[in-house]
């Protein structure tokens, strides 16, 4: 494998962690990843609520599912292994699967000498999904061990999970390139000047802006200046899928990368790009983001929005209307509306230019609008760019059909 697939610090649950035995396979696997530069983190047992409320820079957690089981703990003479306490700390491990999954997206490693099937069953039976693409790697320990034709088994194995698992695959690449390209930005800031953050701070605040708002948009500009390409291997990526069979989470997932759902904006104020709703109406808010900001005390600022609704699936697939152009894989750009898709839900919106008015930020409130969500860029700096176009356009003459028919 590509072991560099597998980087950066991974957490290892396991009650016999720090021994200097190798008899358990946990402590070899251990000892084989620390081999190929990956730090670890060790627990004993289950980890805190509040160690758990701390792992999202990990990589990886590994859990050994033996953890503390009778099955390999030497007990006293005359006492019986009940199976309550297995079935007990089988629990504590479903849910604390469950909690990862709740909390986090890197890859669950479960590892045991255990049968597999009762693991899934355990974890079927807690609602925790652990089909391919779920994020989850459950695997015998025994055959992880030792080399087969001069590769490691356990990368092997872990290799295979990765085809499987296209997901997590692209978070390890994305991870690495975030981690060096963030890196590189903060040792230049902090080269310049380490007080750097401060004269920012207050400029922003001097302009009455959002000095919070203003640091992390610059910073996020600097940053994406920085991004390049993740290495991303075709080979892992190629898989055929059938066709159809992914549309609608397609759908949502490029939506994502469109209009930026409220939940990430929450305690946000307003500002260019949101997308409102009142019952089944829609509107956007187009100006720019200092449009919004009371500079000198007085009145509120009015800001410029335009109305929109939902393309319906008929409308959207009929290529004769000529919203879809299959022969350039787009939308059509008319010069009176813009559209966008896949926003909201995976629909498309069309947005009328003839819709605009000027209105406070709460004004619009008082109407009843709730925002949804905000329009990235290039999406709304297209949209302001040709709603410009529109206000500055000048009608033509009709041509006389006299001039082209005899």
């Amino acid at each position: 494998m590509s072991e560099s697939t597998l980087r950066g610090v991974g957490v290892v649950i396991d009650d016999h962690i720090s021994s200097t035995s190798t008899a358990d396979e946990i402590v070899t696997i251990s000892r084989e990843l620390e081999k190929s530069g990956i730090p670890l983190v060790k627990y004993e047992k289950l980890p805190a609520e509040s160690v758990i409320a701390n792992l999202g820079s990990v990589a990886f957690v590994l859990l050994d599912w033996d953890l503390g089981s009778t099955r390999r703990t030497k007990l006293p003479t005359g006492v019986r292994a009940g199976r309550g306490m297995e079935a007990s700390q089988e629990t504590q491990n479903a849910n604390f699967i469950k909690t990862l999954q709740a909390e986090y997206t890197f890859p669950i490693f479960i590892f045991s000498n255990q049968g597999l099937t009762d693991i899934k069953g355990v974890l079927g039976r807690a609602g925790i999904d652990f089909s391919d693409g779920s994020g989850i790697f459950i695997h015998a320990k025994s055959s992880l061990t030792g080399t087969a034709s001069g590769t490691s088994k356990l990368f092997q194995a872990i290799d295979k999970w990765y085809e499987k698992n296209p997901s997590a695959y692209v978070l390890s690449r994305w991870r690495a390139r975030v981690e060096t390209a963030q890196n590189q930005m903060f040792k230049d800031f902090h080269k310049e000047n380490q007080m750097w953050p401060l004269p920012l701070w207050k400029t922003y605040a001097d302009d009455k802006d959002d000095p919070d708002r203003g640091i992390s948009e610059l910073l996020f500009k600097n940053f994406q200046g920085r991004f390049s390409k993740i290495g991303l291997e075709g080979s892992k990526l190629s898989k055929s899928i059938p066709s159809g069979e992914y549309r609608d989470s397609l759908r949502k997932i490029l939506s994502l990368s469109i209009v930026i759902p409220e939940t990430s904006l929450e305690g946000q104020a307003w500002g260019c790009g949101d997308l409102l709703k009142k019952g089944s109406n829609y509107t956007l808010l187009i100006s720019c983001d200092c449009d919004f900001i009371n500079h000198d005390g007085g009145e509120d600022p009015k800001v410029l929005r335009i109305d929109g609704d939902k393309v319906t699936e008929t409308a959207l697939a009929n290529c004769d209307r000529g919203i879809y152009l299959p022969e350039y894989g787009k939308l059509n750009r008319p010069m009176h509306c813009a559209y966008v898709f896949p926003a909201v839900g995976g629909k498309c919106f069309q947005f009328n230019f003839g819709s605009a008015c000027m209105e406070t930020v709460e004004s619009i409130k008082a109407l009843g609008y709730k925002r949804v969500g905000r329009i990235t860029s290039p999406y709304i700096t297209d949209i302001r760019q040709r709603y410009s176009q529109w206000v500055q356009r000048e009608g033509f003459p009709r041509v006389p059909a006299l001039l082209i028919k005899e």
